[in-house]
């Protein structure tokens, strides 16, 4: 069966500017923008026409990390140094954000288990795989961090999408006035929903499934 999600290397364009240049013209009506919009694969397009100015404290979640610490967080996932603690609270927001997106919000997330992932990963070779792997062996959300069943539900590839969608995040580069974190971390999930497949065929073998996170956030 065909993935309903936009294939991540057949985009043209970084998708922060695909999504910028939409709301750049958010004020006009709907027909002066179908134009830029069927530009766009069907799965994304829809998802772009629902954008909506991000409440962080309706979703329950605090905001952002300060900058210093999201630019920290990426060049972290390429072999710096950082806290356990700190990388913890920038993929803590970024669960959160995909939970909130994904209409889970009630769901729990566990820093102290996100620390633990990192300090699983920044020892290893290949961090943005490692780290993926960790996420998903730990399970540092849920009913019940650490005790959430897996692979049950009506949607049992979520927590993995998730998990990837957070990676890719925390590989890109920090946004700017004009693409908070907040959207970026949403344009992660939507890649991270597309790259699912390959990731799962590349799970055994590190480098690989370190090539194609590394790969896809560059389309962010």
């Amino acid at each position: 069966m065909s993935s309903s999600y936009p294939n991540p290397r057949a985009l043209k364009l970084p998708l922060r500017d695909l999504v910028r240049g939409v709301r750049q013209h958010a004020g006009p009506a709907a027909a002066m923008i179908s134009h830029a919009l069927e530009s766009l694969p069907g799965p994304l397009r829809n998802a772009v026409e629902n954008i909506t100015p991000f409440d962080p404290k309706g979703a329950g979640i605090s905001g952002p990390p300060d900058p210093m610490i999201v630019a920290n967080a990426a060049a972290a996932m390429q072999g710096a140094d950082m806290s356990a603690t700190q990388m913890a609270t920038c993929a803590g927001f970024a669960i959160s954000v995909l939970l909130a997106e994904a209409r889970k919000p009630d769901l729990l997330v566990s820093e102290t288990i996100l620390a633990m992932c990192w300090h699983d990963a920044e020892t290893q070779s290949y961090r943005a795989a490692a780290l993926l792997h960790a996420m998903v062996r730990r399970e540092p959300f849920g009913v019940a961090p650490g005790f959430m069943a897996s692979g049950t539900g009506p949607d049992a590839g979520l927590p993995l999408r998730i998990c990837i969608g957070a990676v890719l995040w925390l590989l890109t580069e920090p946004g700017d006035g004009a693409t908070p974190e907040e959207e970026l971390v949403r344009i992660s999930g939507w890649l991270g929903a597309g790259s699912l497949e390959a990731c799962q065929k590349a799970w055994n073998d590190p480098q690989t499934l370190n090539e194609i996170l590394l790969d896809v956030s560059e389309r962010i």
